[in-house]
């Protein structure tokens, strides 16, 4: 019978752990004490590996080593069952390993790795790591558990602050060099064309020379005309003749005459100046039209400024209104740009008790599906901090497997060798529990 790949799984608890030659652990089953189950030893006796061990079966590859199989074996197990299933870890030389997942009835499951990320998220988690991480890590933790993921938010954030920031940086370029633009009002757009105004003038002093032209051939007709009326006096035989000819004269000098008097001389100062100031206005010209596409550019620039501005306040009101509506783990936990704060503050800033608060609970908040946490270097606990630890296993309902440098009465078990050894107390206690190999 095979179960289904995805189903509603129920929390798990911690029933027992098994383990034969696995790191340094020769043979040794742990099985649940309490909510706190302890594992003492002095230091290199295996303790800490049975915590690995738990790390590999439920984490998986991330957390095998190299050299997973105890010295001078070819193969190694783990075995961790809980309230419903049965976990077992085949490690064999050259990193052949596999994991099954079973039922209480026996039935395997036939995606164990998908099955073990619905149960853990993945990962093995210390409660008491999230307190000695690095503020960024604390942050990337605490945003992967509410939810709260603004890489692409971030990242697009500063894409746009940049561009906007180089966009800034060229607007105040620009206006530079506009408050540097000479502009002088009343200009026209275009330049002036002074080989218009040249063929102005000549047309001018065309129109002139015609008029002199015309003016010399008044002067001649009358100096004929004088000529002719002189001559009748002594040319009386030429009279008829010179009348005639006085007559004719008289008629086209009065028709020039009326046409003459008609004629207007054009003032020729107007266009000799414009030559003259034409290059300086088209200088000034040329300087305006720079103004104008520098003003527009300008203005260009700064609507993309706000545009960028507006999207970046955007962004800002879209992370605060899922920071808003996020459930953390605890109350008072939240986080800024800058890190972790609980009540307002810097996590760093909270009491020992606060942070180990925080820490189990996010621990509980990775492992969704199994209650099962695993402490390491328990002995750098203090009496008051086991304390509170163990207040807080029971209040979450999760189990704790802690290892200590110890072989005092704490211990549930007691790890020598790479083998459990009766603890200390463990007939009048009851507590041990322990197969040894």
């Amino acid at each position: 019978m095979v179960a289904a790949a995805r189903q509603e799984v129920r929390e798990q608890h911690f029933v027992s752990l098994t383990i034969k030659n696995v790191l340094g652990v020769k043979s040794a089953t742990i099985t649940r004490a309490g909510p706190v189950t302890t594992i003492g030893g002095k230091n290199a006796q295996g303790k800490s590996s049975i915590l690995k061990t738990f790390q590999m079966i439920v984490g998986g590859g991330s957390y095998i080593p190299d050299n997973p199989i105890r010295a001078g074996e070819k193969k190694g197990e783990g075995v961790l069952e809980t309230t419903d299933y049965r976990m077992e870890l085949k490690l064999r030389a050259g990193g052949r390993h596999e994991i099954e997942v079973k039922t209480k009835d026996g039935a395997t499951l036939p995606l164990p790795a998908t099955f073990l990320r619905q149960l853990t998220a993945g990962r093995a988690f210390d409660p008491l790591e999230f307190q000695r991480m690095k503020p960024d890590e604390q942050l990337a933790t605490l945003k992967r558990i509410v939810g709260l993921d603004f890489a692409k938010l971030d990242a697009e954030h500063d894409e746009l602050f940049a561009k906007r920031t180089e966009v800034n940086r060229d607007a105040k370029a620009i206006k530079s060099r506009v408050d540097a633009a000479k502009f002088k009002p009343g200009l026209p757009e275009a330049e002036v064309s002074v080989a218009e105004l040249a063929r102005e003038l000549e047309a001018r002093l065309a129109n002139n020379a015609a008029n002199a032209g015309k003016r010399l051939a008044l002067d001649q007709l009358r100096q004929q005309a004088t000529a002719a009326s002189a001559k009748i006096a002594d040319l009386e035989r030429q009279l008829d003749a010179a009348r005639a000819s006085f007559a004719d004269l008289n008629e086209r000098g009065k028709a020039l005459s009326a046409e003459v008097k008609a004629l207007v001389d054009q003032d020729t100062a107007e266009p000799l100046k414009s030559i003259e100031t034409a290059e300086e206005t088209n200088r000034d010209i040329r300087e305006n039209a720079v103004h104008r596409k520098l003003v527009a550019e300008l203005e260009s620039v700064a609507a993309q400024s706000t545009k960028l501005s507006e999207r970046l306040n955007a962004i800002d009101a879209e992370k605060s209104a899922a920071l808003a509506s996020a459930k953390f783990p605890v109350p008072g936990l939240g986080f800024t740009e800058d890190g972790v704060t609980f009540n307002g503050l810097p996590f760093a800033q909270a009491s020992s008790a606060e942070r180990m608060r925080a820490s189990v609970a996010i621990g509980i908040a990775l492992n969704p599906g199994l209650r099962l946490l695993a402490i390491d270097n328990g002995e750098q606990l203090d009496e008051d901090q086991h304390a509170l630890l163990c207040g807080l296993a029971e209040e979450q309902g999760c189990d704790l497997l802690v290892a200590r440098v110890s072989t005092g009465p704490e211990c549930s078990f007691v790890i020598e060798d790479g083998e459990v050894k009766p603890a200390a107390g463990a007939e009048s206690t009851g507590t041990s529990g322990a197969k040894a190999a």
